[in-house]
């Protein structure tokens, strides 16, 4: 599960230009710009589905997960779903539709 929270992050890092040192093909966005966001995160996961060590972003694909739990419903009929030892593959395919960033301030 941390390289897909790892992808995500590293993809608004990314969409958001910010100060981190990332390799020059990242694709840098101004916030708000939701198109520039969409591209910048698709082509991350195009560009760099075998991770990047220097960030310690793990491969994308396949993505490894460890352990996930899947909990859905608590009347009647409640669903528990438990994965160990999960590859999922296909990220290199993944084609971002939508991406918003919300920044505030506190």
């Amino acid at each position: 599960m941390h390289a897909s929270v790892a992808a995500l992050l590293v993809g608004m890092l990314l969409a958001s230009g910010s100060g981190l040192k990332l390799p020059p093909s990242y694709t840098r966005c101004n916030p708000g710009d939701e198109p520039c966001m969409t591209q910048a995160i698709t082509n991350t996961f195009h560009n760099f589905k075998d991770g990047v060590p220097a960030l310690g972003l793990a491969s994308l694909d396949p993505l490894r997960i460890d352990a996930m739990d899947i909990v859905q419903g608590d009347g009647p009929v409640a669903i528990v779903l438990n994965f160990k030892d999960v590859d999922i593959y296909g990220f290199k395919d993944v084609i971002v539709k939508k991406a918003k960033y919300e920044h505030q301030l506190k």
